[in-house]
């Protein structure tokens, strides 16, 4: 039978369908465990009984879920944020490993795609990117995981499954400081290589604050660093921090082609590395005087000591630093303009005396024509 109560106004449905708890992974667990507040002095025996308090048996996981903003949200008024059975079930709780549980790896996006979806119901204060669902499905985590690898970073994988923290917290995740050992999960050699960096603070003196894993690959918007897009955002990406170095780059001829739109031009990471970038006085740097004939061998097979001598930075712009290039550069342009200037002079002062000439040998030849015609006429 439909047993039902009414709370807060609302008639809720309290029939339980046997089989979902028999193929559950609480099918060998009486519901008294689960139910402690039920009482045979009421009918009908689970009214008033309150929520069911999973740390009985799940205390780490729950203390996990207080610490999480989804437990902040739900204190502070927000009924949307998820609480236990809104991602796990009720009665039908499976594995995660169970492919038919929501929190298999394959259907964690689709759960946590409910709220953070564009135009979902997630509404917390510290969310501020929209679409989420959208852009990790678009993403290479994203598009693996289609395509049937489960190993693959999923929601859980990043944000951890019971503590999710925006960035700003010092405890989450993905928090500057955290981030690099989040990713490291799956990319263990990549972040070895970061941590040895001249962005990562172990190797690092400075007050400025550095690049992070998110900064040059972004949150849910992951793209294979092989596709052409890639290529073409990684000079604005390394940009915002070496603003200079960037400019100096579209000086040369490297960056010229590469605004024409030509992909197989050499970007920063080319010739500086990409997770193991060091200043080029240090021996461990692509640009080393000990590694830069290989490194520029990459793209010039037959690339030699001389060759690597080019300055790729190199601008006029800079006389302190290339005195030579800055004088050569006003010397050739004043040499150019002058040579423009006294021929365009010249050219406009010769204009009159040409257009004077012209008019003569015109008038010449008209009196020669009519000289001639009048010989004719005698002759006749």
């Amino acid at each position: 039978p439909n047993i039902q109560k009414v709370e807060n106004g609302e008639v809720i449905n309290l029939h339980v369908d046997i089989s979902h708890l028999e193929n559950s992974v609480h099918s060998e667990q009486e519901c008294i465990k689960c139910h402690t507040n039920v009482s045979s002095a009421t009918n009908p025996v689970c009214l008033n009984s309150g929520p069911v308090d999973c740390s009985v048996c799940h205390a780490e996981q729950v203390d996990e879920w207080q610490l999480s903003q989804h437990s902040m949200e739900l204190v502070s008024g927000n009924n949307d944020a998820p609480y236990c059975t809104d991602c796990h079930g009720k009665h039908d709780i499976l594995s995660k490993d169970n492919r038919l549980s929501p929190t298999f790896a394959r259907n964690v996006p689709d759960l946590c795609g409910r709220c953070h979806i564009e135009g979902g119901v997630a509404k917390s204060s510290v969310m501020s990117e929209e679409g989420i669902y959208q852009d990790y499905s678009m993403s290479i985590h994203g598009s693996l995981l289609t395509s049937g690898l489960t190993v693959t970073a999923t929601c859980v994988d990043c944000h951890t499954a019971h503590r999710e923290l925006p960035e700003e917290n010092p405890l989450s995740s993905i928090h500057p400081d955290n981030v690099g050992e989040t990713c490291a999960e799956c990319h263990l050699g990549i972040y070895e290589q970061f941590r040895n960096s001249i962005h990562s603070p172990l190797v690092a003196e400075t007050e400025k604050e550095l690049p992070g894993c998110q900064d040059c690959h972004k949150a849910h918007t992951i793209q294979r660093t092989d596709q052409p897009t890639f290529r073409e955002e990684i000079i604005d990406q390394c940009g915002r921090c070496h603003e200079d170095v960037t400019d100096t780059y579209f000086d040369t001829f490297h960056g010229k082609v590469s605004k024409l739109g030509a992909l197989g031009a050499a970007r920063c990471y080319d010739c500086h590395g990409s997770h193991n970038i060091l200043p080029t006085y240090m021996p461990g740097s692509t640009l080393h005087r000990d590694n830069i004939v290989e490194t520029c061998a990459s793209c010039h097979e037959n690339s030699n000591r001389k060759f690597v001598g080019y300055l790729t930075h190199a601008t006029h712009h800079d006389k302190d630093k290339y005195p030579f290039l800055y004088y050569t550069f006003w010397f050739m342009t004043i040499l150019l303009s002058g040579t423009f200037l006294f021929f365009g002079l010249h050219t406009l002062l010769w204009l009159p005396r040409g257009l004077t000439e012209r008019r003569q040998v015109k008038k010449i030849k008209e009196n020669s024509k009519k000289k001639k015609n009048g010989s004719d006429k005698k002759k006749e």
